[in-house]
């Protein structure tokens, strides 16, 4: 562990105040990792289902839906992203030329994450390209023109899909209010995403349209393949992290592999800089609390957060996800939704078997660029 200045070393040194990103400039290599995992496991199920529509399983295109979901399993790994990229671009683009009936405006919809993937700088934190890198992050920062992409493909979309609906005779037909309120909804995201104040709702608006269509419709598929490509339009700035009125510290325990994972996870997603760290065989620990506060702790992670209280367990986990904002703050509230002492018996499980599943670390700290190890104390 490096020497640093009594400012970086005092944990109740403030952190910097967050700044004010460009569009989509949010997005941490985390939380990309997440989507696109989520958005590779729905390409698996999607063509598997081609199967289902009548493509048989030992021919040409049967190889080709074998392949496209291999790529699938690899881009949500995040493994050669680009290059599977490109791969379920020509598979994908292929498999709907080859369907006349399918090809509604937002069945391609799924193009547009794979040519974001493609285009976004690779190796975001959580992908395989980016396991053990010294820096965590690794300076990874999805461009604002990728994520303008996005909005912009799905505003198309949406708007081409309402307003063929609108010109269908049949469509017109047998309207029913669901109908009129999907088509309302496909109409106004456009002018909604424009401006910044209402592109949250018009957000939601458009992902509830989806989910809401899944026990209705006979395009399923269609529609939770759009909620998927809905997830790329989020933005993490939408629920900032949480400012604290002095930098919190977590403790960890410095001989166990999975708490040093944990500790690049933050390092990796709070750019904000709102904790620091300090192994639990440190010295740190001992000038907060006495030894006999100290006996029975747990060995895994604690946080001492700015009111001064130390949280354990499940309840210091969530409250690190919460404080980091973005996608870890919607899975803190999730988390929340489960009673403590069951978040906690699951956390328990997870350390029981923490030191079979990882490596024992060389050293109580883990390696960091110079630029990390102000954020440590010994």
């Amino acid at each position: 562990m490096s020497e640093a200045s009594p400012r970086e070393m005092d944990p109740a040194a403030p952190p910097s105040p967050p700044t004010r990103r460009p569009f989509g400039e949010a997005w941490s290599g985390g939380q990309w990792s997440v989507v696109r995992g989520l958005f590779g496991l729905w390409l698996i199920a999607h063509f598997a289902m081609a199967f289902e529509r009548g493509g048989a399983l030992v021919s040409k295109q049967g190889a080709w839906i074998v392949a496209a979901q291999i790529a699938s399993l690899l881009l949500a790994f995040g493994a050669r992203t680009r290059l599977m990229a490109v791969a379920l671009l020509g598979i994908g683009g292929w498999l709907l030329f080859q369907e006349p009936l399918a090809p509604r405006p937002a069945a391609y919809g799924f193009l547009l994450p794979l040519v974001a993937l493609l285009l976004a700088p690779p190796a975001p934190f959580g992908s395989v390209a980016a396991r053990n890198r010294v820096d965590p992050d690794g300076g990874w920062r999805l461009p604002s023109r990728v994520f303008a992409l996005l909005w912009l493909g799905v505003a198309a979309l949406t708007l081409g899909s309402a307003i063929r609906k609108l010109q269908s005779v049949d469509w017109r037909e047998g309207i029913t209010w669901t109908d009129a309120v999907g088509c309302g909804v496909g109409l106004l995201f456009a002018p909604l995403a424009l401006s910044r104040a209402t592109r949250p709702f018009a957000w939601i608006a458009l992902l509830l349209r989806h989910l809401a269509a899944l026990p209705l419709a006979s395009l399923r598929d269609e529609h939770l393949g759009m909620a998927a490509v809905l997830l790329f339009l989020f933005d993490p700035a939408w629920l900032p992290a949480w400012k604290a009125t002095q930098r919190e510290v977590i403790y960890f325990d410095g001989t166990c592999g999975l708490c040093h994972r944990l500790v690049r996870f933050v390092l990796a997603e709070d750019r904000e800089g709102i904790f620091g760290f300090s192994p639990l065989q440190g010295a740190a620990i001992r000038g907060v609390l006495s030894e006999q506060a100290r006996v029975g702790l747990p060995d895994s992670v604690l946080v001492h957060d700015a009111s001064g209280a130390m949280l354990m367990k499940s309840t210091a986990v969530v409250h690190v996800y919460a404080r980091l904002g973005g996608i870890w703050r919607v899975a803190a509230s999730s988390l929340r939704l489960i009673p403590r002492p069951l978040r906690d018996v699951g956390y328990d499980c997870v350390a029981k078997l923490r030191r079979r599943l990882f490596k024992r670390p060389d050293d109580s700290c883990p390696v960091m660029p110079p630029a990390l190890k102000g954020r440590f104390i010994p």
